[in-house]
């Protein structure tokens, strides 16, 4: 069993911390010269740990208002804050950075201190920032969906249940504009760009099938679901996803909740009147 740390000792943690050799540091040093150039030597010889102490410090502070709003009193798993602290020190996009505070402070919610985060530290770190962009925009336009639905009060089918009794999911229409940047959508490639990163998702099991990019349809999972509310740092079990309010996670990133539909039906069901007409004519 490992450890459990409380959120005082989280700051020390992070001060004393230093997981580089300056050997290592050195190296890195080297390395980012040359991909940025002058732009380097302008940040100064002590970029990198001004830069890890920075990120590490805004994953911190995200995680410490987390687990205020949420009321958590429980200690986080030393292994889980060793792994969010290792994983913040390059995280220099807001939206990593409130994926990683948020599973950090999830942590620290009743029965937290297990180190079960530990499987989505090492998830966000594999994701783009518009992975993770387009992962929060599906999961809380579904939620407000869902919410608005007065038919919808379970919250199982909304990914088609676990175990024996996983089915396909419910599908979320949404616009991607909700969550690209108008840098991205004017940058060469950025439809491949965008299919890419969904196809991504998909492989993580964070959504089910999808059809269409710009206007698009997109099955949702119950791993999607169980990271969102790690993300917003609740620590709630993915059968509570419909008690979470939408405007008080959209607060947390600075998004718009993103004008959509829910569908219950799989994207497969939705789309397979039209293939099968393509097919006869």
């Amino acid at each position: 069993m490992s450890d459990p740390i409380s959120g005082v000792a989280i700051g020390a943690l992070a001060k004393a911390a230093d997981s580089t050799s300056a050997e290592a540091a050195k190296t890195a040093g080297g390395l980012l010269t040359r991909l940025l150039g002058p732009s380097a030597d302008v940040i100064g010889n002590g970029w990198a740990d001004s830069i890890r102490r920075r990120n590490t410090a805004r994953v911190l502070e995200k995680a410490v208002k987390k687990v205020e709003a949420h009321g958590h009193h429980d200690n986080a798993s030393l292994r889980l804050v060793a792994s969010t602290l290792a994983a913040s020190e390059f995280a220099d996009n807001e939206i990593v950075a409130e994926y990683l505070s948020g599973v950090l402070a999830s942590g620290a919610a009743e029965g937290g201190a297990d180190d079960s985060g530990l499987q989505w530290t090492a998830m966000i770190s594999r994701l783009s920032s518009l992975q993770l962009r387009a992962h929060f925009a599906i999961y809380v336009a579904a939620l407000g969906a869902a919410r608005a639905d007065d038919q919808i009060g379970d919250p199982y089918p909304l990914w088609g249940g676990i175990g024996p009794h996983k089915g396909r999911g419910f599908t979320v229409k949404l616009d991607a504009h909700s969550f690209v940047t108008d840098s991205e959508h004017k940058r060469p490639g950025f439809e491949d760009m965008l299919a890419e990163s969904l196809d991504g998702l998909t492989r993580e099991q964070l959504i089910g099938d999808f059809v269409g990019l710009d206007s698009m349809f997109v099955e949702l999972t119950f791993d999607g679901v169980a990271l969102f509310l790690r993300a917003i740092g609740t620590g709630l079990r993915p059968s509570r996803f419909l008690e979470i309010d939408p405007t008080a996670a959209l607060e947390q990133v600075g998004m718009a909740l993103p004008h959509a539909a829910i569908l219950p039906e799989p994207v497969e069901t939705i789309f397979a009147p039209k293939a099968a007409e393509s097919s006869t004519s």
